[in-house]
């Protein structure tokens, strides 16, 4: 099948993602998520299936792209930093969500290390640093739309459970760099993930400290909705920490998880995550899953 530059190829994506979760609710199957659905029809519309969807579409490449970024964007968005952060009145679970994402982060990189050292010893991994790797990082991109499927993220074990997986993809890439440089024997990949991380505390400095001057003005400029300047605001922020990964040579996707965990800690306001959510989930997102099908 040609399927050459037109937009018959998005026009059959989207009308997948809008049909999956109409079917699914239709047939009453509440054990299947709805992004796991989207990766099966991928399967069936692409070369595995009937081959109607090129994955090399650049339309398609580049919506799913952004579908990914925006999708880890959310994922920072998403993490109640209150929740983190023990305070005096609080209840006891109230308070334990990082206590306990961390314990169970820890207790999951060390069951990796020694499932990893023991398949070594049965001469099955002959890098069992690289399979340790491998097993601690979690995808938090399904993750994340899974407890917002199951309305999840809004409670302690929700928080607990993006909180375990924030925790094990950000190790996971710091160790992966870790691994890169002692293989390499070249410092260069910690070098950078450690520049970019100093550069986006940096940059939250200096965002906390506009708002901190500008707030009343700035705060009602991104909750008015006439020229949409906080939306603006956000995806400039979002392109601009990816950018900056992408030149660190650090993943993208860790520049658009942090741009939203800023957004997090500058506006905690609901209303105006349900705006960003509306963009992510009605179109980019449901673009990308279906595409890694």
């Amino acid at each position: 099948m040609d399927h050459g530059l037109s937009l018959t190829s998005l026009m059959i994506v989207v009308g997948i993602a809008f049909l999956i979760p109409v079917v699914l609710h239709r047939f009453n199957v509440k054990f299947l998520p709805v992004v796991v659905a989207e990766i099966i029809a991928g399967i069936i519309i692409g070369k595995s299936g009937f081959n109607l969807v090129a994955a090399d579409d650049p339309y398609l490449a580049l919506l799913s792209t952004l579908g990914l970024i925006y999708l880890m964007f959310l994922s920072g968005l998403e993490i109640d930093f209150s929740l983190l952060v023990p305070k005096k009145g609080r209840t006891r679970n109230g308070g334990g969500v990082a206590g306990i994402g961390l314990a169970v982060s820890l207790g999951a990189i060390a069951l990796a290390a020694a499932l990893a050292f023991g398949l070594r010893e049965l001469g099955l991994v002959d890098e069992p640093y690289f399979f340790a790797i491998v097993i601690t990082a979690v995808s938090l991109g399904v993750v994340m739309p899974v407890l917002k499927e199951k309305r999840l993220l809004s409670s302690h074990i929700g928080q607990a459970m993006l909180f375990i997986s924030v925790v094990l993809d950000l190790a996971a890439m710091i160790m992966l760099a870790f691994y890169i440089s002692l293989r390499s024997q070249d410092l260069g990949s910690l070098a950078q993930l450690v520049l970019f991380f100093a550069a986006v505390y940096i940059a939250y400095l200096l965002i906390r400290r506009f708002m901190n001057r500008s707030r009343g003005k700035a705060t009602e400029a991104i909750r008015a909705g006439t020229i949409q300047i906080g939306t603006r605001a956000v995806f400039a922020l979002i392109l601009f920490f990816v950018v900056l990964s992408e030149t660190l040579g650090v993943e993208a996707i860790l520049g658009s998880f942090l741009a939203g965990a800023v957004v997090s800690l500058m506006l905690p306001n609901k209303e105006f995550g349900h705006k960003l959510e509306t963009f992510g989930y009605g179109f980019l997102i449901p673009i990308f899953f279906v595409m890694v099908g």
